[in-house]
């Protein structure tokens, strides 16, 4: 069987690619595929965004939608009025209403969603698959010529604050073919690298996020992080000319659409666009948003659909905060099925326990499973 991947920018295929090659799972390529397009494509997704995924098993035929979008903020805390930067951002014609700025920002999910996906149905090491991003961060990704004309739309937004320093450097816009360098990008990939999915939640990067809602007046929490929980589901089936498709319930809209798209085939093309337009022209139209996403298929068959976004519609201040070294922590990201060694005593070479203990383990955000299954946190 032939594998493929599918992706919003050629940096993200490249990572996702290198992966495939190696052996990975479409489930590490995805992992991969999305961390790198937090470097590549930063102005639909990042490592603070959220996301949902579907991904189907060949040899069983069966599939499992993974629901890491954001959450809503603010556990623990009392009751906070805040302030939004009010913006309307030109889309073509048509004028798209934004409210900004650190109170918008929601609770984190890439991470974990990356991490469950992994654990289920990962084969490599993850810090292997935290390396293409990591390379990428290093060198700067290019600004594609549709990423570029996004930033003209969103300009207004992108570039608040320290987003500024990132995509109007010298006080204009990045053009297409510019390199786009987020200072503080590299160690925030070492530290998923180093302390998983963790460093969000109750690590590293969960400090430096935390400190920056301390300060602007934001509503995440840390109650908010450590009770952050992925979900794993059925996907929902919507039927379409005898095809069986897999969707999520929701936002997606899809199993709502679908019944209202007409034939196609065989039609002149400005009748196809007009008669596509027309069933897409309803309730479901009214979208919250864009985002970018990824499809996969692995040798063995098993495929993955994936869409992510950003949670933090100002960038680039909590990677200033970040600190230079990553918390102690140990050597290895643990990987499912393989003993823990944050959970292990120490031992001298006889074998014996020498009285101290490894560091503890951070606590690495839950999966829940609507079917009953509970991954627990390790």
């Amino acid at each position: 069987m032939s594998a493929a991947i599918a992706a919003g920018h050629p940096a993200t295929v490249e990572a996702g690619l290198q992966v495939l090659h190696e052996g990975g799972s479409a489930a590490d390529v995805a992992v991969a595929a999305s961390l790198a397009s937090c470097v590549a494509e930063t102005l639909m997704t990042g490592v603070l965004g959220g996301g949902h995924a579907i991904y189907y098993e060949a040899a069983t035929g069966q599939a499992e939608n993974l629901d890491f979008f954001v959450g809503m903020p603010g556990l623990g805390a009392g009751r906070r009025e805040v302030d939004l930067l009010e913006l309307d951002v030109p889309f073509g014609a048509e004028l798209i209403h934004y409210a900004v700025g650190i109170a918008s920002c929601g609770v984190p999910g890439v991470a974990a969603g990356l991490e469950a996906l992994w654990q289920r149905h990962g084969r490599l090491e993850w810090t292997r698959l935290v390396e293409p991003a990591l390379r990428l961060a290093r060198a700067g990704a290019e600004l594609t010529p549709a990423h570029a004309s996004c930033l003209q739309m969103l300009a207004p937004v992108m570039t608040m604050n320290e987003g500024a320093r990132i995509y109007s450097p010298e006080g204009t816009l990045l053009p297409a073919g510019s390199r786009v360098e987020q200072p503080g990008l590299v160690r925030a990939l070492e530290f998923v690298a180093e302390e998983g999915a963790a460093s969000a939640y109750t690590g590293s990067i969960s400090t430096a996020l935390l400190e920056l809602m301390e300060e602007r007046g934001g509503l995440v929490t840390a109650q908010d992080l450590e009770a952050y929980e992925v979900e794993w589901s059925d996907p929902v089936e919507a039927a379409y000319l005898g095809t069986r498709f897999l969707t999520r319930a929701g936002l997606s809209g899809l199993p709502e659409t679908l019944p209202r798209v007409p034939r196609l085939a065989g039609l002149e093309e400005s009748d196809r666009a007009l008669r596509l337009a027309r069933s897409l022209d309803g309730p479901a139209s009214d979208r919250l948003g864009d985002t970018t996403n990824i499809t996969i298929v692995d040798l063995l068959g098993n495929g993955l659909v994936g869409e992510r976004l950003r949670a933090d519609d100002e960038p680039g201040p909590w990677l200033r905060r970040l600190p230079a070294r990553a918390r102690p922590a140990p050597e290895q990201h643990a990987r499912r099925g393989r003993p823990d060694p944050r959970r292990a005593q120490a031992r001298r070479p006889d074998g014996q326990h020498d009285g101290s203990e490894c560091r503890p383990a951070r606590r690495r955000p839950r999966a829940r499973d609507r079917r009953g299954r509970r991954d627990a946190p390790s």
